[in-house]
């Protein structure tokens, strides 16, 4: 390009106006050259015609007015093609910056509109715990007095390693201990007979109304005799600190283990009554076992609920063991406070209850979202209270943090995670649609489970990313409690099947023969025969060939008449079919019968692998 077409040869004020004139233009560099090289040829040619340049720049007129008429003159020339594109680029531009104008706007919303905590959940949880009609009515000082000395605390010390190795024994006379260490059956009449005292206050304790463990108020200085010092530093943090994001994940729950293993002493301890013909003790330690599942179901934590269906599951098992093995150590008596204690679980406990759930549930949404006073919100947590909730998702809540980076990312990221994750409304009609099913399922059989499609809960489980992103705090926090309703109807399963037990024994004792079928129980010793929890059809019994025996057909719902197989778990009451797996699908399941009863004098079919 020459000196000329660039100006380089006018006066300096002239070169200045070019400059400003093609800079405004904001044209592409080879139109700008063009419009650089038609305004220098202007002005050289004003100035050979006589004019000074001051003249000439006072005749040029508004630059900026110049710069777009330019502008448009350029742009005309252009292909039609070309044009178009650069409208599209100019529209899209505008629009990115009105898109990030509204975010940025948004995200200055959500931070003006921090979630609000609208209850206490520890006092709403207290609320739902039942209270003592009188302080002696309450359990708890009992069993903080007893399981000390039966060595069933939190602290390693000699009480606590002896009852350990009590109860790694095989706790049955006549068997040996699989490893070297554990205790044999001598040691374990010894240490029963030893404790007989602190168990028979371990049962006066379980006859109490109401557990009165402090999960709502802090550990005393009594309870450090049961917990370690942490638990009781962590307990009295949990309840002192009001203003400490989801509370009620917080509350300790540190007394199921003690009181867990509890129900294994007393069932050794029946069993150790039993091989003495003391049936009477021997039934008041698995109705204490019963009794004590129901004071921990009380708070209606589900891991209360599932602590509770265990114990339970140890009482059936070990009364199911023993009318099988040691019938005679048993009275007509006896056998009917057995059937009286396995009936006395409360119709409520027998069944899910998503209470303390839903508390613990709701306080995490209060600290997740916000809440616009009808029921919506936007997800707009913290920095550490988004921690806090990636360690509820993992088992265990994490502790707040205040971190300029996350504070940050929080602040980048906020707007677009709450565009995307469901909203308060959204999330909690999710919530009410799962547990609504999950409700209307929890008085099912296990055939009925069985057959059950899966529940709405099922693409979060099934690793549907799109659905555990939108619903974030569904997935991280809701477990799958399509299990529960199987444990459930399990445990009401097996109360059946030693009611039946029970009844059968009973029968024998007054006829001096088996009873030929079911309806020969009733009414004398059942108010109506159990329906088999697989079949639907009346309970089987069976007494000719094999020995008498009661069963159900199962979770391969195929009838083998009973058939001791020495290889599945169905011979075991305790064991939940293989049935529904998280994700719905079925698994197939061992093909056999579950027994419910069969008398043979011997204890092999239990301890059969």
């Amino acid at each position: 390009m020459s000196a000329a077409s660039t100006g380089q040869n006018l006066p300096a004020d002239i070169v200045a106006l070019i400059d400003r004139v093609v800079r405004a233009t904001r044209l592409r560099r080879s139109e700008r050259d063009d419009v650089r090289a038609e305004l220098a040829s202007h002005f050289a040619e004003a100035l050979a015609a006589g004019t000074s340049p001051a003249a000439a720049v006072a005749a040029f007129g508004d630059p900026s007015a110049s710069a777009r008429a330019l502008r448009a003159a350029a742009i005309a020339k252009r292909s039609a093609i070309d044009r178009a594109f650069g409208q599209a680029f100019r529209c899209t531009a505008w629009g990115v910056g009105a898109i990030a104008a509204v975010y940025v706007l948004f995200g200055l919303y959500l931070a003006t509109n921090a979630p609000r905590v609208s209850f206490d959940p520890v006092a709403r949880l207290a609320e739902g715990l039942p209270k003592a009609a009188r302080p002696e009515d309450v359990a708890w000082p009992r069993y903080r007095d007893v399981l000390p000395r039966l060595g069933l605390t939190e602290h390693v010390d000699a009480a606590n390693t002896e009852t350990d190795r009590i109860d790694g024994g095989v706790g049955w006379p006549g068997r040996s201990p699989s490893e070297e260490g554990q205790a044999t059956w001598d040691d374990q009449v010894a240490w029963c007979t030893a404790h007989a005292a602190d168990l028979a206050a371990l049962r006066a304790a379980t006859a109490l109304p109401v557990l009165g463990m402090p999960l709502t108020e802090a550990l005393s200085d009594a309870d450090r005799a049961i917990f370690t010092e942490s638990t009781v530093t962590n307990s009295r943090a949990v309840i002192a600190d009001t203003a400490r994001p989801f509370r009620a994940f917080g509350v300790l729950l540190p007394h199921l283990a003690s009181i867990r293993q509890a129900s294994r002493a007393l069932a050794l301890d029946a069993t150790v009554a039993a091989s003495r013909g003391q049936g009477s003790m021997a039934v008041d330690d698995l109705a204490a076992i019963i009794a004590m599942s129901v004071q921990v179901q009380q708070p209606r934590f589900l891991i209360c609920d599932l602590v509770a269906i265990a114990m339970r599951s140890v009482a059936c098992s070990r009364a199911t063991m023993l009318l099988e093995s040691m019938p005679e150590a048993f009275t007509d008596d006896d056998l009917a406070r057995l059937q009286r204690a396995l009936r006395s679980v409360p119709r409520d406990l027998t069944e899910m209850d998503l209470r303390s759930e839903r508390i613990a549930f709701d306080d995490a949404v209060q600290w997740m979202y916000s809440d616009d006073g009808q029921g919506g919100g936007w997800f707009n947590p913290s920095a550490a209270n988004l921690m806090m909730l990636n360690g509820l998702g993992e088992g265990y809540p994490g502790e707040p943090r205040d971190d300029v980076m996350d504070r940050s990312m929080i602040a980048l990221t906020g707007p677009a995670a709450a565009l995307w994750v469901a909203d308060r409304r959204d999330l909690m009609d999710f919530y009410e649609s799962w547990s609504n099913e999950l409700l209307a399922r929890k008085a099912w059989s296990l055939r009925q489970l069985h057959d059950a499609p899966p529940t709405h809960d099922e693409p979060l489980r099934s690793g549907d990313w799109v659905a555990k992103s939108r619903y974030l705090m569904a997935a991280l926090l809701l477990p799958a409690l399509d299990r529960v309703n199987w444990s459930f109807a399990a445990d009401r399963a097996q109360r059946d099947a030693v009611d039946m037990a029970a009844a059968c024994v009973r029968f024998k004792l007054a006829r001096g023969a088996w009873p030929a079928r079911a309806s020969d129980l009733v009414p004398a010793f059942l108010a109506s025969v159990p329906s088999d929890p697989w079949s639907g059809q009346p309970v089987q019994m069976a007494g000719e060939g094999r020995g008498f025996r009661v069963w159900s057909v199962g979770a391969d719902l195929a009838d083998q008449q009973g058939a001791i197989n020495a290889t599945g778990p169905a011979l075991r009451a305790t064991t939940l079919p293989r049935s529904a797996n998280r994700s719905g699908s079925f698994e197939p399941p061992i093909p056999c019968d579950w027994v419910w009863f069969a008398p043979s004098g011997s204890v092999e079919r239990w301890f059969g692998e």
